[in-house]
């Protein structure tokens, strides 16, 4: 079942969004056919932010996880 919502950015959350369009546009990212970048950007997002929060520990505060993901990066 398909769902459509609105989605509201200020400037700084918009310039983000755009950023990581264009990132995974230039990537070579499922993002390439023309007008539906916006939502495989969402869905890409959502589908990242599953597996590396909710998927491992989905009992862990966000704060700890990106800590100890920030952590592993270090």
């Amino acid at each position: 079942m398909k769902s459509r919502i609105n989605i509201y950015f200020n400037e700084e959350t918009y310039q983000k969004f755009e950023e990581l369009k264009k990132y995974l546009e230039g990537v070579g990212g499922p993002i390439n056919r023309q007008g539906q970048n916006n939502s495989a950007t969402i869905v890409i997002l959502i589908d990242t932010f599953h597996k590396l929060f909710i998927e491992p520990d989905g009992e862990k505060n966000y704060f700890e996880r990106l800590a100890q993901l920030e952590k592993n990066l270090a």
